[in-house]
């Protein structure tokens, strides 16, 4: 619940841990408000100055990937980092 509650604030519509990753799926709609916000941007921000530990991807919606996350206290731990 709180690793859902964290990545919310951050933006993420959805959440998935599996297979030893976090993946953080941002709004789908493009033209959202939230692309535009100091949190959108505060967040990309913190994402390239930690390139070991986040990807930025886009499929058919912009998600970051993390690898490597071997329980749910790193997966917060990372989240946390975004914040």
């Amino acid at each position: 619940m709180k690793i859902r509650n964290l990545g919310a604030s951050l933006g993420f519509e959805k959440i998935i841990i599996k297979n030893g990753m976090l993946i953080c799926f941002f709004v789908g709609n493009t033209m959202s408000p939230y692309y535009k916000s100091d949190v959108f941007a505060n967040l990309i921000q913190k994402v390239s100055e930690h390139p070991g530990d986040y990807a930025l991807r886009q499929t058919e919606k912009l998600k970051i990937v993390s690898r490597g996350v071997e329980n749910l206290s790193r997966a917060y731990a990372l989240l946390a980092k975004l914040r």
